[in-house]
């Protein structure tokens, strides 16, 4: 029994003796570390509040924005055209000398696969922008993305075509007919 009795002393022994003074002490850094804690959720409280009030500010500007520049295009779509014709033609300018007296067409190619027999047309591709000049007659195939010049060639109106050019040449069973007659 007697060492029942010394473990029990042991016990006692190594057991935390705490006084007044030092309960009262840990309380108030208790609570003040309550209090620190407090304000320093508050802090994060208000910065994660201003930090989504300025992304959703900075939103609402940008779909203002947006909103303006779709409805200035679907107001009046020949303006954008014309800055576009613009660029491609200062881009163009910059490569190679162009007729001054007179307006070019230009038209951007969309559909390659509709132009595949006509051999002008051999190199180019979707996006490519064709600009011809009727009376400089000239016919230009410009790649904007590369501000390159893909073909050029003369450009003739079917109107100033004589009518024997577009007559199909007389093949065999033509000419069976010609000679039977």
């Amino acid at each position: 029994m007697t060492r029942k009795k010394e473990t029990e002393d042991i016990v006692k022994e190594t057991e935390p003796v705490l006084d007044a003074e030092t309960v009262s002490t840990t309380r108030k850094k208790s609570s003040i570390r309550h209090f620190l804690f407090s304000i320093r959720s508050i802090h994060r409280l208000k910065l994660r509040t201003i930090i989504i009030a300025t992304f959703l500010i900075i939103g609402w500007l940008g779909a203002i924005y947006f909103y303006n520049q779709y409805s200035t295009i679907a107001s009046n779509p020949q303006v954008v055209a014309q800055k576009q014709a613009t660029k491609v033609l200062t881009d163009l300018s910059s490569i190679m000398e162009l007729p001054q007296n007179e307006l070019p067409s230009i038209s951007t190619i969309t559909d390659i696969s509709a132009l595949a027999g006509n051999p002008f047309f051999v190199r180019a591709q979707n996006g490519d922008v064709l600009i011809i000049y009727t009376q400089g007659q000239q016919a230009i195939i410009f790649r904007p993305s590369m501000k390159k010049i893909i073909n050029v060639g003369a450009y003739v109106q079917e109107s100033r075509v004589p009518a024997e050019v577009f007559t199909e040449p007389p093949t065999e069973a033509n000419e069976d007919a010609e000679t039977t007659e």
